[in-house]
């Protein structure tokens, strides 16, 4: 399974084996021991009533619903990152622009593709911000891709005519 089919949140740390105290049955336990390591579980309360019970990282002290084994220590303690974290912020913003045009139906994206129709039934401002966002990443691409030596569309016209003849 792919990053993308995760929604984006895919963590470099997920194919390693955790414990999630969502899938544990932990009602009126203080702490657990576990493998020689103590951990302390708190509770917050929710907004409509109930409570939500937390694991406590032994190493940093943070509240978090999942620990990593073998040390049963948090993503943060771990090192763990999302996926996209580790891509360079000109890859970032290639990918933002690639997802906001599938948004508009453009499928395979290009840079050099011309922005696509409105589709049904989205709003004309929702359609307006989206081509907005998409136009302002890719001026971003395109100069830190160019620098200084950015071409305005008349010089890539004039290139393009002095290559076909």
């Amino acid at each position: 399974m792919t990053a993308h089919q995760h929604g984006g949140f895919h963590m470099i740390c997920d194919d390693q084996p955790k414990l999630d105290i969502r899938k544990l049955w932990l009602q009126g336990f203080k702490s657990l021991r576990i493998d020689g390591v103590t951990i302390s579980i708190t509770t917050t309360q929710c907004h409509y009533g109930g409570e939500r019970r937390w694991f406590m990282c032994p190493d940093c002290g943070r509240r978090c619903a999942v620990l990593y084994k073998p040390d049963y220590r948090c993503r943060l303690c771990r090192n763990g990152r999302y996926w996209v974290e580790r891509f360079s912020p000109l890859d970032r913003r290639l990918l933002r622009s690639k997802r906001l045009r599938e948004k508009l139906g453009q499928y395979r994206p290009d840079l050099s593709m011309p922005l696509p129709l409105k589709p049904p039934r989205m709003h004309w401002r929702t359609y307006r911000k989206l081509c907005g966002e998409i136009r302002a990443l890719e001026a971003q691409i395109l100069e830190e891709i160019w620098g200084e030596d950015l071409p305005t569309l008349a010089e890539l016209r004039r290139v393009d005519l002095e290559t076909a003849n």
